[in-house]
């Protein structure tokens, strides 16, 4: 089922994330103001930590629970229909594919929008990807609420940690396999503020460039062909692992 909703979603993606209605998340904002309305003269609401899970914890338990009921209806149909939807609504929002633009950082962009999200939701399910999501979007509130993004900082670092690594070493499958493996190899137990850069200088090489150059118009396209291969190569290890699953 983990498959099926990571295609289903990233083809849905891919396909419908041209259209204005897809500008998903443009409400956070104005939900944790309400919520800072409501809570700023609580002092059990003031410490960094209480801040993030308040705006977490609303979110989050009402999907958890409807997607766990749901697992009990239709022998799992349901839950894939509104995994499916959880997990599309969490990826993005920013489309790096948008014809016409380059977004910098273009792999940690991916990373933001896609990368961590469906490897969250392979590994712990679409409840997993939407925490996810609502950390990384409490992190760039950091001008308007800096006590929350401070808080969210560490916790998205850490929920970083793993995907970065794994999509590293899929660029060398995907590109130039020695030189960044050997990339990867030497940074692969760096802490946690190397996230972004072990993710940025891991594609440049893989790319066949210096890990310090910056991209241009004309291998911003390259960039993209590289990382729509890493996705196949993670969604045939999904399906690989799934199958194994399957048959033990």
């Amino acid at each position: 089922m983990t498959l099926i909703m990571l295609l289903l979603s990233l083809s849905l993606e891919r396909f419908l994330h041209k259209s204005h209605l897809l500008r998903r998340f443009n409400w956070f904002e104005h939900y944790v103001s309400k919520l800072h309305q409501l809570t700023q003269h609580q002092s059990w609401a003031q410490p960094p930590y209480s801040t993030l899970l308040l705006v977490i914890l609303p979110l989050v338990i009402p999907i958890a629970i409807i997607y766990g009921l749901s697992l009990l209806f239709l022998h799992g149909l349901l839950a894939l229909l509104i995994g499916t939807l959880v997990l599309f609504y969490c990826l993005g929002p920013l489309n790096i594919y948008e014809p016409d633009k380059t977004h910098e950082p273009i792999f940690w962009k991916a990373n933001e929008t896609l990368f961590a999200v469906i490897f969250w939701c392979a590994l712990l399910g679409p409840v997993a990807a939407l925490i996810y999501r609502v950390v990384e979007r409490s992190v760039h509130l950091h001008t308007s609420y800096p006590v929350l993004a401070k808080a969210a900082t560490p916790v998205q670092a850490v929920l970083d940690y793993l995907p970065v690594r794994l999509f590293s070493i899929l660029f060398s499958l995907a590109g130039n396999f020695v030189r960044t493996s050997q990339f990867f190899l030497d940074h692969l137990f760096t802490e946690l503020s190397f996230n972004r850069q072990l993710l940025e200088k891991s594609g440049r090489i893989a790319l066949g460039l210096a890990d310090t150059a910056e991209l241009t118009s004309e291998n911003y396209p390259p960039a993209l062909k590289l990382i729509d291969r890493t996705l196949i190569l993670f969604l045939i290890i999904v399906f690989a692992l799934t199958i194994g699953c399957c048959y033990r």
